[in-house]
């Protein structure tokens, strides 16, 4: 049930980096305040050294190749989540544990 309601929470709708619309997707990290989370843990699953994280405003921007693959988004103070990248979510909200 709550899986369900994260993934209402979740708008789904394609962001990507200016000029460079065709080789990146950027996603946002928003807790359940909407307070932008910085040093989110955002993994590419299946792609080797595919590791990122969120800079001060929340936000990440990953390669487009990531659209084929699962996003693990971790932090230490929030429940972990595993979305498909395919989704084209470009806000992600964490629950607190």
């Amino acid at each position: 049930m709550k899986s369900v309601f994260m993934l209402l929470l979740i708008s789904v709708c394609l962001m990507s980096v200016k000029g460079n619309q065709a080789t990146t997707l950027k996603l946002q990290v928003l807790d359940e305040q909407q307070e932008r989370l910085a040093g989110v843990k955002v993994e590419v699953m299946g792609l080797n050294h595919a590791v990122f994280y969120t800079n001060l405003k929340g936000e990440c921007v990953l390669p487009m190749a990531a659209q084929n693959h699962l996003i693990s988004i971790q932090s230490v103070s929030y429940k972990p989540l595993t979305i498909p990248a395919h989704a084209k979510i470009s806000k992600i909200i964490l629950h607190n544990r």
